[in-house]
């Protein structure tokens, strides 16, 4: 027996569905743009290249353990529009 439903990623073609939903369910919903920012290749493409040019950097400069991402933008949780990336490096030990 087939699922009544199934999940996938929100595409822009599910934008007005999504909008109509959106003012139904919350008092106060986000807009379009909001929505449409989030659907953004062009700014994942871009934030994954500024991250990896700043870790460089620091790698360049210091010795580096290891690093990553944390914050908003590691956890899924950031908000529009992006305004940093946090990234931990831990230091070798000398």
């Amino acid at each position: 027996m087939k699922p009544p439903y199934y999940l996938r990623a929100m595409r822009l073609a599910d934008l007005p569905q999504v909008m109509r939903v959106n003012r139904e369910c919350f008092p106060i919903p986000w807009s379009e743009q909001v929505f449409r920012l989030e659907l953004s290749e062009t700014e994942r493409q871009d934030t994954i290249r500024r991250h990896n040019e700043v870790r460089e950097c620091i790698r360049a400069k210091f010795d580096i353990d290891r690093d990553f991402l944390t914050g908003s933008y590691a956890r899924h949780t950031k908000t529009k529009p992006l305004k940093d990336v946090d990234i931990f490096f831990v230091l070798s030990e000398r």
